[in-house]
């Protein structure tokens, strides 16, 4: 079946850009635009790109670490979504024994430091 096209416009520089999709699969105007944004090369776009790249490297990481935990996976996922986009400075969580902390570093490389602490007790009578 032929392919139909749909013209899309980043959300950035307004760049226009022609998209092919399938007439079984319509897409909205909304959906082509975000196509184009995706595929645009002017600076603020590559900077959407990247962070897209960055939640979904992060994402990867947290489903092989907390397998079996999709609560734990989803509140992670949540956190790096809003300190990737800068909506916090950083999140820190406690799980377990271990505890989390979720932060962009100064030349923006999104970080999740783990640790376990391990508390020592001694009593002499």
């Amino acid at each position: 079946m032929p392919k139909k096209t749909i013209t899309g416009c980043c959300k950035f520089c307004g760049q226009s850009r022609i998209i092919d999709w399938n007439p079984d699969e319509p897409i909205s105007q909304a959906e082509a635009d975000e196509i184009a944004t995706k595929e645009c090369d002017c600076q603020d776009a590559r900077v959407m790109q990247n962070r897209e790249k960055k939640i979904q490297r992060a994402k990867e990481w947290i489903a092989n670490r907390f397998a079996g935990n999709p609560i734990v996976i989803q509140l992670f996922n949540e956190a790096v979504k809003a300190v990737v986009n800068n909506e916090v400075e950083n999140v820190s969580i406690k799980f377990g024994e271990w505890s989390h902390k979720i932060f962009l570093d100064g030349d923006g490389y999104l970080i999740i430091k783990s640790g376990k602490k391990i508390d020592e007790e001694a009593e002499f009578a």
